[in-house]
Formats: structure tokens, C-alpha cells, sequence
């Protein structure tokens, strides 16, 4: 008889016994249980087994039994955290490439799948002793897993087929496409147009509204970000002045509108800054602002609360640098990092502001408002401004951010490197790696455990101060009058041992599990969407997008269908009309039309003939 047999393991001991199959027993019967049943709590969502099931070619149902979930699901999370204290480490790339990497400032760049799409930019020569700028509208992909830089649109004068050559516009990617709006072209001018690069299909295509219809102000060194289906646009430079008006553009039907904002606070004008999204919020970084009468570059955080659109000024602590502006910030987990960008330094005879370009990296800790510097490894790249930056998912548990060109302080030197910073841990930024394992090993553990769970047929320990600690809906429970607030056990319903035992293992962790299909994913969603565990849900969206394509999408929304996920479905029945001639091709779609002609079919075909009607 093992030395475990008769009671419950943790996750650290199942790691070190990998080969062994654990399940845990069924939950006796207690005289102080109380059932509650999540599936009430989304009153629409169909009983479960009252739904067919939905195709298997393009999803194979892959149910995991109570033998395996931890094996297969979970046992990776020692191995990751043997690697928290590393620091991130520097290289340079050098991709195979059929086509020149151009050195090029003020360019767009973002990343779809471990793809990197570069657009637009310029840069500037001395022939003959006279300053000569050339401005680009190539578009140009980086396949980061196979280290090829290629080409994927010409560089051409022909507008009508293309956007013109400019500098500092904004470029989002949303269901499969590219979105570029503004810029600066080679005459210095301000451009307000905005264009759409399908991937699908390797094609520009202009976006135009009806006559009269709102449009924004033209603009340049803006900022852009995708919120659930729009696309959100705030501040830059019009020719004339800086702006801090917020405009959005709904991506499912291209129309404009104002953002009406409120709050005790509002940001002031300003070009150069940045925005990222996290949770509900965009998140705006310094820039080049004008307020009370002066121009400077200040380094202050405001954020929108894209739900009420209310503005609010984050308080920060810790280090971070002054007066930065020109730089770029991505969001991995529960952090901001920064890298590069103009920064000033302190006043220095007569009172004159002096400035320098950083080559430092920066964090900023969402949940705790704190900022911090990075130490890294390796050979630093060249301190920079105007460059371009994203990130990719260099393994399972690991993130890098990806750096390409950008400009010296003297906007002489030029580059065209591209340099990654390997060892962003997004799992390491939301505790120190003993904490994690301090909490890792009390996941399904009866260790000071005070709570009995009990998830579809079995028990699991848990930990009352954590719950409450970690998740808004238990805490909201536990401090109730409920009768769940006293007693030892809880019965939960409405979510799958498997599946409630990953979404456990993200409130005690704040770590996703990786290692599932679809489905999985869904029920996850689901999950996470009952306990209201936000980041969990961006997660499994964000997961679920990206693999997205014409094969999988009728199988994935007959799925997202089933369980309710809203969300994802309203993103399937999208991609399906955008790309209605390819997906009505496919097995999957046949079998969504066989099993679903009544219901989901008939939604998919009503909104494919309004969008036909609109076109024509």
C-alpha cells in the first residue's frame, strides 16, 4: 500500500509522483452540507444534457477523467517555477529574410499568434550634405517560431490600392485583420483615413462611412487599442495642437462615435504616449502633453474604465522614469513593461531640462500600483526612441518581448535589429516563486484546509482566508448571511470536477493551466465567467481567437453555443460572415447546418444576408 493511500495529495507531491494516477474518493455524506448550484447563476444557460453534442471532426472531445487531470493539466507548474528567479536575458534576432529589414522609426507593430506584422515608418539620409526622408507603407511579417522576416505587401504609389507612406499612425489587429488609421505622410501632413489589411486574403481595402456620418479628427502620434469589438483611439498631435479627445470605432459595422467621458479627472492634451488594455481599463502612459499653458513630457498614468467611461488618475510608487514619452509598453499577466523612449532628466543650470533615450526596462504592477526596474542579462540593445515593440509566447509559460528599429536621440542613426528579451515570466510578476509554491501545494490539499467542496461527486479541500483573499465571488459569499458563510461544506453545481479543480488552481496560484483542447478551454470560460474571475476569461478568449480558423470556427461556436459563452460566440458568428465563401467549404459548417438549422444556422445565415444587403 502506497504512503498516500487514505488521503488527499498536493500538487507538489503529484509532481514528484508523475506516473502515478491519483483520484480523489467521493465525498461522503455531511451533516452540514449546503448546495449551491452555479448553473442558476446564468439563468439562459440550457440544462446540460439537454444540448446535442456537436461535431467531432474538427474537435475531437477529449474529456480527461479524475485519474489525469493533475498529471496531465497541472504538473508543469514546479518545472516553471524552478525558472522565476532568472532575470529576462537579451539577444539579438536575425531572421532569414528574402527581403531587406529596413532601418525604419515610427512604425506600427503588433503580433497575432506568434506572428509580428511591421507597418509603415521612415527614415532619413544625408546625400550631398541635404536631410532626405523617405516614408514606407510595406507591410512586413515576422514569423517568430520560424525566424522568417518576409514580405507580405509591396511597396507601392499606388494609394488607391493601398495606404499612402506615413509615420506614427496606429495599427490594431482584430478578427483576423489589420486596422491602420492616421499618420503623418512625406509632406507632413495629417492623415485621417483608415485602412484594413485582411490576412486572409493578403489585401488592402479602404474603410469608408456614409456621407455625413461622424469621422474622426485627423491625427498623428496617437494611441489605439481593441476593446472587446471596438477600437479605441485617444489623444495625438492634429498639425495644429495636441488632442485628448477619445474617439471609437465599432468593428462590426465601421460606424464612428464620440466617447463621452466623465470622471473627477481628465487627461490632458497629448502625441507620443501610450495605451494598453488591462481588464476593462486602457491604461494611458506619459507622452508629450500640454497643460497650464506649458509644453513638457510627463510621465503620469490615467486610466478609462471602458465600461462606465470614467477617467481616473493612478497613484504610482516605486521608480519609474520622468518625463517619458516616444517610448512603447506591453502587458503580460498583471504587469505593464516598458522599454526605450525619450525620458528627462533632472534640471540641470538654469533650470534647462535635459533629455536622454533609455535602454531600460520597466514594470509596472497593475494590482499593487508599483513601478520597478528591470535588471537583465546578456548584451543590452542600443537605447532607442519611436521604435516598435509586442510580444510573443515563446513556450507555454514564457513570454518575450520582440524590439524592431527605432531612432537615436539626435534622430540620425537609424536602426533595423530586432532584439528579444527572453524570461518574461508572466506567472513570476504576480508572486514571489516560494509563495508559489507555498500555494501551489495547499491546491487540493487538506493542510489547514477549514472548507469541503463539493464538485460533481467529489471532495475537495479548501482554504477559506485564500478563497476570500483571491476571489471577489467567494469573498462576497463568505461575508454574507448566507448559510455558506458557516458551514464546513459547500456543494457547487454547474461546473465539472476537472474543470473547477483548474479554475482552483488559478485562485490559489493566479496561473492559468495550459494544457487543453477547446472544449476544455470553453468549460473553463464558462467557469470563470461564474465566478467572475476576469483575467481567467481573457485567458481562454484570448486562447480560443487565436486558434480560431475556417476549418475549426463552425465547431468551436456550436461549442461556445452550447455552453453559453457569449462572448466567444458573438466572435465565431463574426469570423463565419467576414469569411462566409471559405467556412461554407468546410465539414464543419455542413455539420453546424445539419445540427443546428433551427437555431445557430439560421442566426449565422440572417446576419450574412444583412451584411450582404449592406454591401450591396
Amino acid at each position: 500500500m502506497s504512503e498516500h493511500q487514505g488521503r488527499t495529495l498536493s500538487i507538489g507531491e503529484i509532481y514528484e509522483l508523475r506516473s502515478t494516477n491519483f483520484a480523489p474518493s467521493p465525498s461522503e455524506e455531511m451533516s452540514t452540507s449546503y448546495c449551491y448550484d452555479l448553473s442558476h447563476s446564468r439563468s439562459e444557460a440550457p440544462p446540460r444534457d439537454s444540448v446535442e453534442e456537436p461535431p467531432a471532426q474538427a474537435l475531437k472531445k477529449s474529456r480527461k477523467s479524475p485519474n489525469n487531470v493533475y498529471n496531465e493539466g497541472m504538473a508543469f507548474v514546479s518545472e516553471s517555477c524552478s525558472k522565476v528567479s532568472k532575470r529576462p536575458r537579451w539577444r539579438q534576432l536575425f531572421p532569414n529574410s528574402s527581403s531587406k529589414i529596413l532601418p525604419i522609426a515610427g512604425h506600427c507593430m503588433v503580433c497575432c499568434s506568434n506572428r509580428i506584422y511591421a507597418f509603415g515608418g521612415y527614415a532619413t539620409e544625408f546625400i550631398e550634405g541635404q536631410c532626405h526622408s523617405r516614408h514606407y507603407n510595406a507591410l512586413f511579417e515576422f514569423s517568430y517560431s520560424q525566424n522568417l522576416w518576409s514580405l507580405i505587401s509591396q511597396e507601392t504609389s499606388d494609394c488607391g490600392l493601398s495606404p499612402q507612406p506615413r509615420r506614427h499612425a496606429s495599427m490594431v489587429f482584430h478578427g483576423q485583420s489589420l486596422y491602420v488609421f492616421g499618420g503623418f505622410n512625406e509632406r507632413n501632413e495629417v492623415l485621417g483615413d483608415l485602412w484594413c489589411f485582411d490576412l486572409t486574403k493578403r489585401k488592402w481595402f479602404p474603410i469608408i462611412t456614409n456621407p455625413g456620418s461622424f469621422w474622426p479628427t485627423a491625427r498623428a502620434e496617437h494611441s489605439a487599442v481593441v476593446y472587446k469589438d471596438r477600437m479605441i483611439i485617444f489623444g495625438g498631435y492634429d498639425g495644429k495642437k495636441k488632442l485628448c479627445d477619445t474617439v471609437a470605432l465599432n468593428m462590426r459595422d465601421f460606424s464612428w462615435e464620440v466617447v463621452s467621458t466623465n470622471g473627477g479627472y481628465y487627461p490632458s492634451r497629448r502625441c507620443k504616449h501610450t495605451a494598453v488594455v488591462y481588464k476593462n481599463k486602457m491604461y494611458v502612459l506619459g507622452g508629450f502633453q500640454f497643460a497650464n499653458d506649458k509644453n513638457a513630457a510627463v510621465t503620469d498614468l490615467v486610466a478609462l474604465n471602458l465600461e462606465n467611461m470614467t477617467w481616473n488618475l493612478e497613484l504610482m510608487s516605486g521608480s519609474f522614469p520622468e518625463g517619458l514619452q516616444a517610448h512603447k509598453a506591453v502587458v503580460v499577466n498583471d504587469s505593464m513593461y516598458i522599454f526605450g523612449g525619450k525620458i528627462r532628466e533632472q534640471p540641470s543650470g538654469g533650470n534647462v531640462l535635459q533629455s536622454s533615450i533609455s535602454d531600460m526596462v520597466w514594470s509596472y504592477r497593475f494590482n499593487v500600483n508599483c513601478w520597478s526596474a528591470i535588471e537583465c542579462e546578456g548584451v543590452y540593445p542600443k537605447a532607442r526612441q519611436l521604435h516598435g515593440a509586442c510580444v510573443v509566447n515563446n513556450s507555454e509559460r514564457k513570454y518575450s518581448l520582440i524590439v524592431y528599429g527605432g531612432v537615436d536621440r539626435l534622430k540620425d542613426t537609424y536602426y533595423n535589429d530586432i532584439w528579444e528579451l527572453e524570461g518574461i515570466d508572466c506567472d513570476s510578476n504576480l508572486q514571489s516563486c516560494s509563495s508559489c509554491e507555498s500555494l501551489m501545494n495547499l491546491v487540493n490539499s487538506e493542510k489547514f484546509a477549514d472548507l469541503q467542496l463539493l464538485v460533481d461527486g467529489f471532495r475537495i479541500p479548501a482554504h477559506r482566508c485564500i478563497l476570500y483573499s483571491k476571489c471577489d465571488y467567494f469573498r462576497k459569499m463568505l461575508e454574507s448571511d448566507m448559510k455558506e458563510s458557516f458551514q464546513n461544506s459547500i456543494e457547487i453545481r454547474g461546473i465539472g470536477y476537472s474543470t473547477f479543480l483548474k479554475v482552483l488552481f488559478f485562485i490559489y496560484t493566479g496561473r492559468p493551466v495550459y494544457d487543453m483542447d477547446y472544449e476544455q478551454l470553453i468549460e473553463l470560460l464558462v467557469a470563470a465567467d461564474m465566478l467572475g474571475l476576469e483575467e481567467l476569461q481573457i485567458f481562454c478568449m484570448k486562447r480560443l481567437e487565436e486558434a480560431v480558423n475556417v476549418e475549426n470556427v463552425s465547431s468551436v461556436c456550436q461549442l461556445a453555443n452550447e455552453y453559453n459563452a457569449g462572448q466567444l460566440k458573438t466572435f465565431c458568428i463574426d469570423y463565419i460572415v467576414k469569411y462566409f465563401s471559405q467556412v461554407v467549404e468546410t465539414k464543419g459548417f455542413e455539420s453546424l447546418l445539419r445540427k443546428e438549422a433551427s437555431g445557430l444556422a439560421k442566426e449565422i445565415l440572417r446576419l450574412h444576408a444583412k451584411v450582404v444587403g449592406w454591401n450591396q
